[in-house]
């Protein structure tokens, strides 16, 4: 969340940083393969994207304050809510149910927060 500060330490060591998450939160770190890896590199490395990736996390604290007034008022359009079973289970259809009216979802057995037991195949 600090400006800057993980910009420089990230910058010129991409691979190192995204590598480690890859293979920590991976369900099956085999599955994500290294051309895979130097793809996300390839991107991150671009001007800006390392800013925009932190940038995420830097207004999650602006985000809850901001998301309070659903407390009061709760969301009432459909949400579709899923996690991995090995990343956050069944922690955001729990969050998001307590703001939204209208709300399906739960947790992807055996899938962590990168990938799933085997690598994924979208239809």
């Amino acid at each position: 969340m600090v400006d800057d500060l993980p910009e420089a330490l990230v910058t010129g060591r991409e691979y190192q940083y995204l590598n480690y998450y890859f293979k920590k939160l991976a369900y099956n770190p085999t599955s994500i393969k290294e051309e895979d890896v130097t793809e996300y590199i390839r991107q991150y490395s671009r001007p800006g994207a390392l800013r925009a990736g932190f940038n995420y996390y830097r207004t999650l604290l602006d985000d809850g304050q901001y998301n309070q007034q659903y407390n009061e008022h709760k969301l009432t359009m459909p949400i579709l809510a899923y996690c991995g079973e090995t990343s956050t289970g069944d922690y955001l259809l729990q969050s998001i149910l307590s703001i939204s009216e209208h709300v399906e979802g739960g947790s992807i057995l055996e899938c962590g927060h990168y990938s799933r037991r085997t690598t994924w195949i979208l239809n």
